[in-house]
C-alpha cells in the first residue's frame, strides 16, 4: 500500500519539468537545504515512525502472554491434636495464555493502523508541499523585493538629481518656489517609498534565511510551469485524485468506519486458551503439591451496556460528520485547484498587459521631456509621467513575481509540489528505512537515545 503511495507521487514526479530558470542549481540547492533542515519536515516523520509502533501494537489481543506469581506463607498447624508446628509454604504458579478468537478486535485494529501510518504518510507529503510552497514564496519575495528596492533608490536618485536643478533654476530665476516645493513633496514621497521598500527587503531576507540560511550575491525569479492542465477542469481531477490534505479526509472517513467495526469486536465472545502449572515446597511433606491445569474460557458480555450503547452512537455520529465532512473536502479541493488555475491564466495575461504599460509610459515621458524643453509642458508633467514609469516598473515586478508564485500555487493544488518534483531527495522515502529509537527500559523513566 505504502509502495504504492511513494511510487505515484515518483512517478508525477517524471511527468514534471523541473521549473527552475537560471539559478536552477542555486535554487535546487537552497530547496533541499531547506527539506533537509525544516523541523516540520522531521517532525512528520517523528509521526510517521509512532503510526508504524502502532501498526504492530495493534495485533496484541492475539498475542501469547504469560505471567509468573510466587509468595511464602508462614503460620503454625497442629496435625491430629498434636502440638503446633510451624510451616511454611513456598509457592510458584506459571500461567500461560494464548487467545484463539478475540472477535476479529486484532483484524479491526490492523486495519486501522495500516490507515492511521497511510495518513500519517499523507501528513508528510502535506508539510512537504507546504514547506516547499512557503521556501519557493520566499525565495520570489526577495526576488521582488531586491528589484523594487532598485527602482525606488534610482527614483530617489533622480528626484534629488531634479531637485538640485531646480534650486538652481529658482536662483536663476529660470523657475518659481512653487515649483521647487512641487519637487521636493515628490522627493518626500518617493524616499517614504523607499524606507517601505527596505523594509520589505529586510522582511523578505528574514525569511529567506528562515528556510534557506545565507543571503545569496545574485537571486533570480525561476521559471513558470509548462505545460499547464488544459483546463481548469482538469486541474479540479488532478487535485482529487493526488491533493494530500484531500486524502487525509478521505482516510479519516474510513477510519470512522472501521471504528465502529473495533466497538463491535470488543464485545463480541472472545477464546482463551489456558494453561497453568503450580508447585508448592512445604516443610510439611504432606503439603508438598504439584499441579498441571488446562482450560478453555469463553468471556462474553451478558448486555450491551449504557457505554457502549453511548460509543456506538457517538460512532456514528462521527462517520456522519466525515461523510459531510468529505463531500465539502471535494468542492473545496476542486474549487482552490480551479481558482488555483484561473488565477494562473490571469497573471499571465497581467504580464503582457504591465509590460505594454511600462513601454507606453516611458515613450510617454521621453516626449514629455521633449516637450518641456520646448515650453510645451510643464515640470509638472514631467514629473507625473515619470511617476507613472515608476508606477508601471513596480507593477511589473509585482506581476512577474506573482505570475511564478500563481504557477507553484497551481502545482500545490493539484497535489503535485513535491520533492521528486524538482529533483530533490526527499527527506522520507519509505516506511522500512526509518530508524527505531533505541529505548531500553532499564530504569525508571527510560532513558531515551534519539537517532539523529
Amino acid at each position: 500500500m505504502f509502495a504504492r503511495i511513494f511510487k505515484a507521487f515518483c512517478f508525477m514526479g517524471m511527468i514534471i519539468p523541473n521549473y527552475a530558470g537560471a539559478d536552477t542549481s542555486t535554487l535546487h540547492a537552497s530547496l533541499q537545504h531547506a527539506l533537509n533542515h525544516s523541523e516540520a519536515i522531521l517532525a512528520e516523520i517523528e509521526n510517521i515512525k509512532s503510526a508504524r509502533e502502532e501498526s504492530i501494537i495493534a495485533g496484541s489481543s492475539m498475542d501469547l502472554s504469560a505471567s509468573l506469581s510466587s509468595y511464602v506463607n508462614r503460620g503454625e498447624r497442629s496435625i491430629d491434636g498434636d502440638d503446633n508446628i510451624d510451616t511454611e509454604n513456598e509457592n510458584i504458579t506459571l500461567t500461560i495464555t494464548k487467545p484463539l478468537y478475540d472477535g476479529g478486535e486484532a483484524k479491526a485494529d490492523g486495519i486501522i493502523a495500516r490507515l492511521t501510518l497511510e495518513n500519517a504518510i499523507y501528513s508528510y507529503r502535506s508539510a512537504e508541499h507546504q514547506l516547499l510552497m512557503d521556501a519557493l514564496t520566499a525565495h520570489i519575495n526577495l526576488v521582488t523585493a531586491r528589484q523594487r528596492l532598485q527602482v525606488e533608490t534610482s527614483n530617489v536618485d533622480r528626484l534629488k538629481q531634479q531637485l538640485a536643478a531646480s534650486e538652481l533654476r529658482v536662483q536663476l530665476g529660470d523657475s518659481t518656489p512653487t515649483q521647487l516645493a512641487l519637487t521636493q513633496s515628490r522627493l518626500a514621497r518617493a524616499e517614504a517609498a523607499f524606507i517601505s521598500a527596505e523594509t520589505q527587503l529586510n522582511t523578505a531576507s528574514a525569511i529567506y534565511r528562515r528556510y534557506f540560511g545565507e543571503l545569496p550575491d545574485h537571486i533570480t525569479l525561476p521559471d513558470v510551469i509548462s505545460p499547464v492542465p488544459a483546463s481548469a477542469g482538469l486541474a479540479g481531477d488532478k487535485a482529487l485524485e493526488t491533493q494530500p490534505e484531500h486524502q487525509q479526509v478521505k482516510i479519516n472517513e474510513r477510519l470512522t468506519r472501521f471504528g465502529l467495526n473495533s466497538l463491535i469486536s470488543q464485545i463480541r465472545p472472545q477464546i482463551d486458551f489456558n494453561i497453568t502449572g503450580s508447585t508448592t515446597n512445604s516443610n510439611v511433606a504432606t503439603s508438598n503439591i504439584d499441579s498441571v491445569a488446562a482450560s478453555i474460557t469463553l468471556t462474553a458480555p451478558l448486555y450491551p451496556t449504557k457505554a457502549t450503547r453511548a460509543k456506538s452512537r457517538a460512532l456514528v455520529a462521527d462517520h456522519k460528520y466525515m461523510v459531510l465532512t468529505l463531500a465539502d473536502s471535494e468542492q473545496i479541493t476542486r474549487l482552490n485547484a480551479e481558482n488555483a488555475y484561473r488565477q494562473f491564466k490571469a497573471t499571465s495575461s497581467l504580464i503582457t498587459a504591465n509590460q505594454s504599460e511600462r513601454d507606453a509610459a516611458i515613450l510617454f515621458r521621453d516626449g514629455v521631456k521633449k516637450e518641456v524643453e520646448f515650453g510645451l509642458k510643464t515640470l509638472l508633467d514631467l514629473l507625473d509621467a515619470e511617476q507613472d514609469v515608476v508606477n508601471a516598473e513596480l507593477s511589473l515586478i509585482s506581476t512577474r513575481g506573482d505570475y511564478v508564485l500563481s504557477g507553484y500555487a497551481l502545482l500545490a493544488s493539484m497535489g503535485q509540489l513535491n520533492a521528486e518534483t524538482f529533483g530533490l531527495m526527499p527527506v522520507f522515502v519509505s516506511v522500512d528505512d526509518l530508524p527505531a529509537h533505541n529505548v531500553p527500559f532499564s530504569g525508571i523513566p527510560p532513558k531515551i537515545i534519539y537517532q539523529d
